[in-house]
């Protein structure tokens, strides 16, 4: 990749050279001034020290890099136009797709790279139409994962590339998708058609890297952990039966996705877990950290008003949200419409939530407004666990990680901060040293933790979240990976094992997945195998090969 960005050098500079007076190209800007450079976007701000590095590594000084992002990032043009390399983030570029006088929007670039493309994938969200305002000779998408949900996402980088006639959705769902979805042969021949023509697939094969042994752990319940699954199990199917009786909540967070989140957190915490109250008597006890995390999974976080794609809870994402009291998720851009339209009792006193008439507690509306969520929200009472209790997974898990450690660095990951906990104190009670990464760490303190953890010989344990540590990251120090848990979407799994698989490592990697049996897990299972198969579509002779084991997929 960034061989490929260094050696047409001379293209880039003609590029620049031939650019005209008062060039017009985007009918949203009145001119464009032409650059010879390259703008690479990328997921987090985390992951420009690392394109640099490898920038540096292979060009030796000899590229002019330009960093935009920041508070102190350049508001002219000028070292835009001349840098041979600029690398920024989707929020950063986002959050200036409104402003006519941005530098990044008033220029045609010669070339635009966006990593991780698969971001773009709803071709609703403003993300995706601040990527597609920006102009450029020419196009690049960078993913491991280019078909992470359903063919809609593939249309998105196809449209973002610009690949006439099927950049338009009408087109791309009747020549591609309407096809597959009737299991006719010409949906398939024109989808491989289309791929063998814009993509360019690198498999891990081509690099002869270290193989991957993949080890799945048969986790069973202890009697005690069953008899707590089986019942919460039946208590809460009933909960969520008299909930839809009443008609309540049926676009909220509750319901079936509770009843979801609660057992697929049983199965990682086994009795350790306080037991909750029923589902129908804790209406406004949940933790949004964790709602979100499980919509996300399932594509279905988006703004109840305008359909907009979540992206996180705090105030530093662009496009962030809030959850009511009662479910529901909002944009920002929605909150004080929502408040306004909430309906007052006769009382002048109390207040219903306009979308499914729950009363609003205290006349707080949005779960940040009771102060700690961390405490207003738990699905537990005083604490997150007990101080005793049996968890079959984490057993398994620490049997495999004391085993391992002196055979090389190890990374676990779990999509759930509590999680990450639990493993935490099992691992302090074994006496072994470790680091996290999470969302609350600030880019400073995840790079310096991963340095810690890189350079440390004693610390051989890094735990992180999937959702802060899947993507971008290179850490071939680890050796050992472990996925606490299965993902709604595999691609997820996939980027979080890429994080050590990959160029520079130069040890065999082991991963180790944890799947309870006869719980939803295996259901979980199922549908990643379901997900994986469709999403090999398309792929002919080399270029087959599942998407978790592609470096990656250069579309454009």
């Amino acid at each position: 990749m960034v061989w490929n960005l260094l050696h047409i050098n001379k293209e880039a500079e003609d590029f620049f050279d031939n650019s005209p007076r008062g060039f017009e190209h985007d009918k949203n800007f009145k001119y464009k001034v032409r650059s010879k450079s390259t703008l690479v976007i990328m997921q987090k701000s985390l992951l420009i020290d690392g394109w640099r590095e490898e920038i540096a590594k292979h060009c030796r000084g000899y590229v002019n890099i330009n960093i935009y992002h920041g508070r102190g990032r350049e508001t002219s043009r000028k070292p835009l136009i001349e840098a041979d390399i600029v690398l920024s983030t989707y929020d950063t570029i986002s959050a200036e797709s409104l402003d006519p006088e941005s530098p990044v929007y008033v220029i045609e670039w010669f070339r635009l790279v966006l990593d991780e493309a698969h971001r773009i994938r709803n071709m609703k969200t403003k993300l995706f139409r601040a990527m597609s305002q920006l102009s450029a000779n020419i196009r690049w998408c960078l993913t491991g994962t280019p078909i992470k949900n359903s063919l809609d996402g593939l249309a998105a980088l196809v449209s973002f590339i610009r690949s006439s006639p099927l950049d338009e959705l009408p087109v791309f769902r009747k020549h591609i998708i309407n096809p597959l979805l009737k299991e006719k042969d010409e949906g398939a021949v024109n989808l491989r058609t289309l791929l063998d023509s814009i993509c360019l697939r690198r498999t891990k094969k081509l690099l002869n890297l270290p193989s991957v042994v993949e080890v799945y752990r048969a986790v069973y319940f202890s009697f005690e952990e069953k008899s707590l699954y089986d019942s919460t199990r039946r208590e809460e199917i009933q909960a969520v039966k008299q909930q839809d009786s009443q008609g309540r909540n049926k676009k909220g967070y509750f319901g079936i996705f509770q009843l979801q989140l609660h057992l697929r957190r049983l199965c990682n915490h086994g009795t350790f877990l306080k037991r909750c109250c029923s589902i129908s008597q804790t209406d406004t006890q949940f933790d949004p950290e964790q709602a979100l995390g499980l919509l996300q999974e399932k594509n279905e976080s988006k703004c109840h008003y305008c359909n907009i794609e979540i992206e996180g809870l705090g105030s530093s994402v662009i496009h962030r949200g809030h959850f009511t009291t009662c479910g529901h998720l909002l944009c920002f851009d929605f909150v004080s419409i929502y408040r306004n339209s909430l309906i007052t009792d006769k009382d002048d006193i109390h207040s219903r939530c306009s979308i499914c008439s729950q009363p609003v507690i205290n006349n707080a509306c949005f779960a940040d407004e009771f102060g700690d969520k961390r405490k207003a929200y738990s699905l537990i009472t005083s604490s997150k666990f007990e101080s005793t209790g049996i968890a079959s997974k984490m057993k398994e898990l620490l049997k495999d990680v004391s085993r391992n450690q002196t055979g090389g660095k190890s990374i676990i990951f779990s999509c759930w901060t509590t999680s990450l906990d639990l493993v935490g104190h099992h691992l302090k009670l074994c006496g072994l040293l470790f680091e996290r990464i999470d969302g609350s760490c600030t880019r400073a303190q995840r790079y310096d933790i991963l340095q810690k953890y890189i350079t440390d010989e004693n610390i051989r344990i890094l735990i992180m979240t999937t959702g802060t540590g899947a993507e971008g990251l290179n850490i071939t120090v680890a050796n050992y990976v472990y996925i606490l848990e299965p993902q709604w979407n595999p691609m997820v799994e996939a980027q979080a094992i890429a994080r050590a698989q990959r160029i520079g490592q130069n040890r065999d990697v082991k991963i180790f997945r944890y799947i309870v049996e006869d719980t939803m897990e295996k259901g979980i299972q199922t549908r990643q195998s379901r997900k994986l198969d469709y999403a090999s579509m398309g792929w002919t002779g080399d270029q087959l090969e599942l998407p978790g084991d592609s470096t990656t997929t250069t579309i454009g």
